[in-house]
């Protein structure tokens, strides 16, 4: 199977601005990394990780993804992965894989 938005789910962080909680400086000026789930296991899109981890795989999406951000994905073989995207722009999307 390929790529299914359906399966790809951003995670939502907000930041807590209160001073007690939060240092002078904190990260409003600076975006953190956007963080993501996708479903590639067999309940999902049925992908093993040397498929996901391919080059271009996440090519549909790359006007959501941008470099830094996350990927926590679940595949069917093996089980668990954390990809960070390393590049993405409508010539290319490709991830490294960090576990």
């Amino acid at each position: 199977m390929a790529f299914g938005f359906q399966y790809l789910q951003r995670i939502e962080v907000t930041p807590n601005l209160d001073k007690t909680l939060n240092v002078g400086q904190g990260q409003d000026s600076q975006p953190s990394p956007g963080m993501w789930t996708y479903n590639a296991s067999a309940s999902g899109s049925n992908e093993a990780e040397g498929v996901v981890d391919a080059a271009n795989y996440f090519l549909p999406a790359y006007g959501y993804l941008k470099v830094g951000d996350f990927i926590f994905a679940n595949t069917n073989d093996p089980a668990s992965h954390i990809f960070t995207i390393a590049t993405s722009t409508s010539g290319g999307v490709t991830v490294t894989v960090l576990v």
